[in-house]
């Protein structure tokens, strides 16, 4: 073997070593992440109860099984999506101003200003893509601390972007706001729990995800006219 070929081979080892080191703290952060979210619904079921033991009222035994088909249904799905590879199979179209419309009603506060701009029709997982909206709806309310949430559709270059704004407080200059890293993850999102999962979805639907701070914080969906 000449040595050209032999620092190929170690070139490419390297290249293939990176990427698994990646694949494998985004696993990580995506697992770490369901368990958060699912020790916080069992953390509610568990209130429920101990309600229902002290008072014998139905309406707490509806929620527990809401929360827990619910959050069962969001297990088999995320299993289902790691051993695809994050892939999506059996995609759906999706009206996602249907969606938004009716998880803005169950998620933003009153006391919120909240408008959007008139949504597509996307291809994917409807379950997969919900749980985008919520996480970084759900994260903007509790994290941001706004006055006002905006939806907004623009039509771009080979496709469509949708901006989820919020006018709360920004984002530090010391997150790069071009990447998503674990260290935006655990302080903006808190711990174990964030980006890591959003970026999964969004990259096992061919989509991209990026983030600006100015005039207000927006994440932004860049969605392929294929898709």
């Amino acid at each position: 073997m000449h040595m050209h070929e032999q620092s190929d081979n170690m070139t490419d080892g390297k290249k293939k070593s990176h990427v698994l080191v990646e694949q494998n703290k985004l696993l990580s952060e995506f697992v770490h992440g369901l368990a958060h979210d699912l020790k916080g619904f069992l953390h509610n079921i568990m209130g429920y109860a101990e309600l229902l033991r002290d008072e014998l009222n139905p309406a707490y035994i509806d929620k527990i099984i809401q929360l827990s088909e619910g959050q069962s249904d969001i297990l088999d799905k995320s299993v289902a999506l790691i051993d695809a590879g994050l892939v999506i199979e059996n995609p759906s179209k999706i009206d996602l101003n249907h969606m938004l419309t009716t998880l803005a009603k169950l998620i933003i506060p009153v006391n919120i200003d909240y408008e959007q701009d008139v949504l597509p029709e996307v291809i994917g997982d409807g379950q997969r893509i919900q749980q985008i909206f919520t996480l970084l709806l759900d994260n903007a309310i509790k994290h941001g601390a706004p006055t006002r949430i905006e939806i907004k559709a623009e039509i771009v270059e080979n496709g469509r972007e949708i901006h989820v704004c919020n006018d709360g407080e920004p984002l530090s200059r010391e997150f790069h706001l071009e990447t998503f890293g674990q260290e935006l993850t655990k302080r903006r999102f808190g711990k174990g729990y964030g980006l890591a999962i959003i970026q999964g979805i969004v990259s096992a639907h061919g989509w991209k995800i990026r983030v600006k701070s100015e005039p207000m914080t927006c994440f932004i969906l860049f969605i392929p006219d294929k898709y």
